[in-house]
Order: structure tokens, then C-alpha cells, then sequence
């Protein structure tokens, strides 16, 4: 209880800080120090700046998180082994504008792709699965990112025999790096564009590769907890609703200013789609995610949602 005590005042701050505070959820500084104090010192500014960090970092991990049905048992009728990859979407529109209105570039793939395999198998009357998720960190445009995430699952087949039920606990870890608040377009284009106070020549010059910029890092170590149901459509079509809560946990390092940043919360997320089997030994899905988007996480200062399109296939065999 002390401990949950402790980990909420750090999260939301003492009361006299209550209206500078990110909130429970929300991004806050760590370690370091920046140079726009003054704002992160005023209610007003302050909440914008937390709200567009926390928005920015939170969708990033939602995208890049989480695990295929392809090694769930609650969809997957399968006994025996599976491999495949599968791909979640980045947020669509164009990259998003800072507070100050310098482009803040983290789409530097329309896709987050991942290779996967997995095993399920049969117990009595119970069904379970078990899958490995990986991307090696391959530059992309700058950016890469190392992926690994690790899955299992627990399901029951209803008395039916069209109908399955269960649970599915998924791990995410992922190491993303890429020149996002100082790249070498960014510096070229400061006094132009206006932002040169964001990006001093000096300080670039100092601490950021000539040919890239400032290479920023973006860790998550995500656990999801999901229950789920599958139906058995004609033989072929499996589809699916699943519905649970993410704890994510977060950090943020940016090299320009050398600052951390993390965050850490509870996320309820909705899944649904479907599974198509056209033959024994192959299985596709597609399917969409969403999260709730906290009034912290949010510009608008209201309640809102991440959203991700999924897409997998897999050989079983």
C-alpha cells in the first residue's frame, strides 16, 4: 500500500504542484533539465507541452506494442507450430507539430512490421498458446528500432463447439531510436521555418552527429492483460473481440538537451477483428486496436483514442 502510495505522489506531484503536474498517465521529467522552464512553471503552458509529449510518446507505443492472434489460442484453432510476421500501422496524417510548430518527425514508416512464431496445443478440455515476436533494429531513414515481445494464452471451448473464450498476457519491449526534436533537416531549416530558439546552431553543433542530428531513444516495457471470445464461422472465418487493461511503462531520452523523460500508466484497450483460414496450413487476420487516450494525453484536453490497423499471416505446421 506504501509503495502504491509512493509511486502515486511521484506520478502526480504534491498538491502545490498539482496544476504543473503531467498527472497520472502522463509524461513527466526524470532526469535533466530543459530550457523552457518558465513554461513548465505556468498552468497554461505547462498542461499544453505535458499533454502534447504525453499524446506523442503514448501513440508511438501503442503502434509498436503488442502481439498477433496468430499465436493466440482464443482465435488460432491450431495444434502445433506457427510462423509469420504481422504489421501495425503508425498514426495517419502528417507528422505532428510541436508547441513552437517545429515538426516533431517519428512516421518514418507508414508500418511497424515484426516476425513471429509460436506454439499451441491442446490439454483436456483446455487450449493454450504460446508465441515470440521479433525485429532486429534495421535502419530505416535514420530510424530503427529492436523489437522483442513475448506472448501467452489460456482458452476454453464452449459447449457449442463454435465458440471460444479466454485470456491472453502480452509483454512488449522495444528500443527505437531516431533524430526526432534535432535532426540535420531540422537545423538547416530553424531560421527559415522560425523555430531556430528550438534549435540553437551551437548546442547542435556540439552534441549531434553533422550527417543526422541528435539521435533520440524511445524505450517501452508494455504488459497487456486481454480477455477475449472467437467464433467459429463456416469452417474458415475466426472472428474475434478482445478487451483488456495495458500497464505502460515508457522512457524517453532526447540528446539535444540530454533530458529523460518517463511515464507510466493503465490503458484499457478494445481489439476486434477477424481470422481467415483458406487452407490448413495458412492463416491470415485483420483486424483494428484502439486505447483510451486520457485527458493528460490529449491536446484537446478531453477523453479520446489511439487507434492501429492490424494486419498478420502465418504458416502452421
Amino acid at each position: 500500500m506504501h509503495g502504491l502510495l509512493a509511486l502515486w505522489i511521484l506520478a502526480t506531484g504534491t498538491p502545490a504542484e498539482a496544476l504543473q503536474s503531467p498527472g497520472f498517465g502522463g509524461v513527466a521529467l526524470s532526469s535533466g533539465s530543459v530550457d523552457f522552464e518558465d513554461c513548465l512553471n505556468g498552468a497554461q503552458c505547462a498542461g499544453r507541452f505535458y499533454r502534447f509529449l504525453s499524446q506523442a510518446t503514448l501513440e508511438q507505443g501503442f503502434a509498436m506494442e503488442g502481439a498477433s492472434v496468430m499465436t493466440s489460442a482464443v482465435v488460432n484453432r491450431h495444434e502445433g507450430w506457427v510462423v509469420g510476421g504481422l504489421l501495425h500501422t503508425f498514426p495517419f496524417g502528417p507528422p505532428r507539430e510541436n508547441l513552437s510548430g517545429k515538426t516533431e518527425n517519428t512516421q518514418f514508416s507508414p508500418v511497424f512490421p515484426k516476425l513471429l512464431s509460436g506454439h499451441l496445443s491442446t490439454h483436456g478440455d483446455t487450449h493454450m498458446g504460446f508465441g515470440l515476436t521479433l525485429l532486429p533494429p534495421v535502419p530505416v531513414r535514420g530510424a530503427a528500432a529492436l523489437s522483442l515481445g513475448l506472448d501467452a494464452s489460456l482458452a476454453k471451448t464452449l459447449g457449442d463447439s463454435k465458440t471460444r473464450v479466454g485470456v491472453d498476457l502480452d509483454f512488449s519491449f522495444i528500443r527505437a531510436t531516431a533524430p526526432v526534436a534535432a535532426s540535420k533537416e531540422q537545423m538547416e531549416s530553424a531560421e527559415e521555418e522560425g523555430f531556430e530558439e528550438n534549435v540553437d546552431r551551437e548546442v547542435f553543433e556540439e552534441r549531434c552527429d553533422p550527417d543526422v542530428g541528435c539521435t533520440d531513444v524511445f524505450k517501452i516495457a508494455n504488459l497487456a492483460i486481454l480477455g477475449g471470445i472467437s467464433w467459429e464461422v463456416g469452417a474458415s472465418l475466426f472472428p474475434y473481440l478482445r478487451g483488456g487493461l495495458a500497464v505502460t511503462n515508457e522512457f524517453l531520452y532526447v540528446q539535444y538537451d540530454g533530458t529523460h523523460w518517463r511515464q507510466f500508466g493503465l490503458q484499457p484497450q478494445v481489439q476486434a477483428g477477424t481470422a481467415w483460414a483458406p487452407s490448413e496450413a495458412l492463416l491470415l487476420s485483420l483486424g483494428v486496436s484502439t486505447a483510451l487516450k486520457q485527458p493528460n494525453q490529449n491536446p484537446a484536453d478531453r477523453v479520446g483514442f489511439f487507434y492501429k490497423l492490424t494486419g498478420a499471416a502465418a504458416y502452421r505446421f
